[in-house]
């Protein structure tokens, strides 16, 4: 059991979430088959035999449910036990309703804080996105979450991006100074609108621009953006120290390919140069130079991790059952109630371009473009098929096998059972 009682400092944040329970919840979303989420786990990890999520009963807590996670986690994971918790009481209920119009037998819901959880050696998997930055103290959540683990256990992590939080740390240092106005949304958006038209430069404007305009559309993000009581945001160099401080092993990113940086830059010569770089200094050009553009930190961590596991070699790829996405049911939601349930596109062909949706196991879909030369490979992998099956195709093996390599980590195709040991 984990404690149901709330951390002293933890009381402004769970007061917060009680005035706006976060996040206002548009819709959820299932894909088939079931397994891509584990699967998807096992290779951004690199995981193989017995190390694999694939294939097994898996225990996962999320921490920190908010109202859509605890139902999107077990949308994803199917059949698997989760546990759900939240320091916030009506987040917890509008979660568990979701949980029960959709019929989700596989998750249970506690009010709990996480800096008193006392779980040991209890999860496989772990989901704590956007909690930690509102501690006190991080450092002392993070551990929770290592001690929660099992011995070969992983957690999905969100942590603030200091260069994605600059503008809004700005504005709430200067509403502060208007007193009652830094806990009424009404009146933080008269003066964010008085700020945005004035002889002021804020920083980040475009951004506090857009959360300007969606104000009235959303009023549970316009708080947890600018009327938050606590956060903290890391650079990149303090987030890879954050968590060698917590005793865990940086495994991946959850999107990999958003920190390549060649995605940001053109030119063979500057590729090249790229292409030399150790990972970290990828990452830090990325977010160092690419500021805005760079992305969030959403990342997976491990808690007794051999170290970077090997890429997978070609023999082991041809002997890997793989799948895309056979189908996509989004259930809209609105105030709290689904409104309706119905598949969705997962490939439409434009011109040239196939535009595909998916997301194995977070919040929001990814939208990618892929040539359309790539259709025949993408349908007969959606139910799942071993990648031998699939060769040759088009260019022959080779060009088969980067094809499928490339799908692998964008993340539209997945490992699809356990992968074969090396």
């Amino acid at each position: 059991m984990l404690s149901s009682a709330i951390h002293v400092t933890t009381s402004a944040v769970a007061a917060h979430y009680a005035a706006f329970p976060y996040p206002q919840v548009h819709h959820l979303q299932a894909e088939h088959p079931p397994g891509r989420a584990a699967g998807a786990l096992d290779w951004l990890l690199r995981r193989r035999g017995h190390r694999a999520f694939s294939g097994r009963p898996l225990r996962i807590w999320v921490a920190g449910c908010g109202t859509r996670q605890a139902a999107q986690v077990a949308l994803a994971f199917p059949g698997h036990e989760i546990l759900a918790t939240d320091v916030s009481a009506p987040s917890l209920r509008i979660a568990r309703s979701l949980a029960r119009q959709l019929r989700l037998r596989n998750v249970r819901f506690e009010r709990a804080d996480l800096l008193d959880a006392s779980a040991r050696g209890r999860f496989d998997l772990i989901f704590c996105t956007g909690v930690l930055h509102h501690l006190a103290d991080p450092a002392a959540g993070l551990r929770v979450v290592r001690r929660a683990l099992r011995p070969d256990g992983a957690a999905v992590l969100m942590l603030y991006s200091h260069v994605h939080r600059m503008g809004f740390e700005h504005f709430r240092k200067g509403l502060s100074a208007f007193g009652g106005a830094r806990r009424d949304p009404r009146e933080a958006a008269r003066l964010l609108g008085a700020l945005l038209t004035s002889r002021c430069r804020p920083v980040a404007a475009d951004v506090l621009r857009e959360v300007h305009r969606r104000r009235h559309r959303d009023v549970s993000t316009f708080a947890d953006t600018l009327l938050h009581p606590r956060e903290r945001a890391w650079d990149i160099d303090e987030l890879m120290a954050f968590v060698r401080g917590g005793g865990l092993s940086f495994g991946n990113w959850v999107r990999p390919i958003e920190w390549a940086p060649e995605r940001y830059f053109a030119g063979a010569r500057m590729r090249a140069a790229l292409g030399r770089l150790a990972p970290l200094d990828r990452w830090r050009i990325v977010y160092w130079l690419g500021a805005h553009a760079s992305p969030l930190f959403r990342f997976v961590v491990e808690r007794d991790g051999p170290g970077r596991a090997p890429d997978w070699t070609d023999a082991e790829l041809a002997r890997l059952r793989v799948a895309g996405v056979a189908t996509r049911i989004v259930h809209r939601v609105r105030d709290g109630r689904v409104t309706g349930s119905g598949r969705a596109h997962v490939i439409v062909r434009r011109g040239a371009t196939l535009s595909v949706r998916f997301e194995p196991f977070q919040s929001e879909p990814e939208e990618i473009g892929l040539p359309v030369e790539l259709a025949p490979l993408l349908e007969r992998a959606a139910p799942g098929a071993l990648v031998a099956e699939l060769l040759p195709l088009g260019g022959g093996r080779r060009a088969t096998l980067g094809a499928v390599r490339a799908l692998l980590d964008v993340g539209f195709l997945v490992p699809l059972g356990p992968p074969p040991a090396t």
